[in-house]
C-alpha cells in the first residue's frame, strides 16, 4: 500500500494550512518503521521544510518569507490505495531527508 502523509503549516495563530502527499511503498515498510525514520530526520523532531525536500509548501510561495516560518509539521500517516502524488517512494523520500540533515546539520536542534 502507498503512504499518505498529512502535513500542516501554521503561518500565524489563526491560520492553519493543510496539505498531503502520497508516496509509493514498494518495499511494504511498516508504519512503525516509516514513522520512526521520519521522526529521526525532522527538525527539532517535529518539522520539515517542504520546498527543501521537493514537496509543495503550503504558504503558496515556496520561498522564504521573513514574516512566515518555513516549518511544516507532518501530523498523520496512513496507508492508502490512492495513486502517488510524488514520483519518489517513501524509502527515497526518507533517504533525501537523511542526506539533507547530513548536509545541513546547523538547521537541526
Amino acid at each position: 500500500m502507498n503512504l499518505l502523509i498529512h502535513y500542516v503549516h501554521q503561518p500565524d495563530e489563526e491560520t492553519t494550512n493543510k496539505g498531503q502527499v502520497v508516496f509509493s511503498n514498494p518495499n511494504n515498510k511498516s508504519m512503525g518503521w516509516i514513522e520512526a525514520e521520519m521522526n529521526k530526520n525532522l527538525i527539532g523532531g517535529d518539522f520539515f521544510v517542504p520546498n527543501r525536500l521537493g514537496i509543495p509548501a503550503l504558504d503558496g510561495t515556496g520561498a522564504d518569507d521573513v514574516n512566515d516560518s518555513d516549518y511544516h509539521e507532518p501530523v498523520e500517516f496512513e496507508f492508502t490505495d490512492a495513486e502517488p502524488t510524488d514520483p519518489r517512494s517513501i524509502d527515497e523520500f526518507i533517504e533525501e531527508m537523511v542526506l539533507y540533515k547530513k548536509r545541513n546539520p546547523e538547521e537541526f536542534w
